[in-house]
């Protein structure tokens, strides 16, 4: 069946390849004679990428849980001082800067189509914020916005108790194939005035002499930090 949605691809796919054909030839024929053309090489696609609105550093590291009925056996990417379960090797926890943002991909052991199909894979995130104990898994699948509560790590002086924090997965698409993993507090600030605003935030019951500003500009709203 030709539908609207097929000719809109097509011209796409045409107008793109049309312009790195002429681009090409444009380059080439400024090259020397007997010199072999150089091809423009194709950047790999990376389903998903994790963006970090903590206002902390952040590690985490993927889970792939194979389902079938009551069966539950599981693949986990752990850090050095872990064991791997059901998966030769290990990669390390991969490091997220405040504000950064990681593609990355989940590792399997055999390609979808050689599978059962009555199997059914769940691709999890497990996640550990600066100052904070590490979340339970968050399986990253389905579109839509997650919760997980996390308990501060205290030190040993502090008798302060510090009460546990939400952490927010927002998964959504970035462009048509990508899935964007948003992580962040679940309470955030609007600003809803003409004026930017000025913001201070004081943390003394985990750390000492924890002050933070942040500006929020009109008509924007931002996640208060963890820590």
């Amino acid at each position: 069946n030709v539908t609207t949605s097929m000719l809109e691809l097509f011209k796409l796919v045409q107008a793109n390849w049309g312009e790195d054909y002429y681009n090409l030839s444009d380059e080439t024929s400024q090259i020397v004679p007997g010199t072999p053309p150089a091809y423009r090489r194709r950047t790999p696609f990376v389903p998903y990428a994790l963006h970090n609105q903590t206002g902390c550093p952040l590690m985490f590291f993927t889970s792939v849980v194979d389902v079938e009925g009551k069966k539950i056996k599981r693949f986990r990417e752990y850090s050095g001082n872990r064991m791997m379960e059901d998966q030769p090797g290990g990669n390390s926890w991969k490091t997220v800067g405040v504000n950064e943002t990681l593609p990355f991909l989940f590792s399997t052991r055999s390609k979808q189509r050689h599978q059962n199909t009555h199997h059914h894979q769940l691709h999890q995130v497990v996640l550990r914020v600066e100052g904070w104990k590490e979340a339970k898994p968050v399986t990253v699948d389905k579109i839509g916005t997650f919760f997980r509560n996390v308990s501060a790590l205290r030190n040993a002086s502090s008798l302060t108790e510090v009460p546990p924090a939400r952490i927010v997965f927002e998964v959504k698409m970035l462009g048509s194939a990508q899935k964007l993993i948003i992580v962040r507090s679940a309470l955030e600030i609007e600003n809803r005035l003409s004026v930017p605003i000025r913001i201070r935030l004081e943390n003394t019951a985990l750390k000492v002499a924890d002050v933070k500003e942040m500006e929020v500009i009109p008509c924007s709203k931002v996640p208060i930090p963890l820590l």
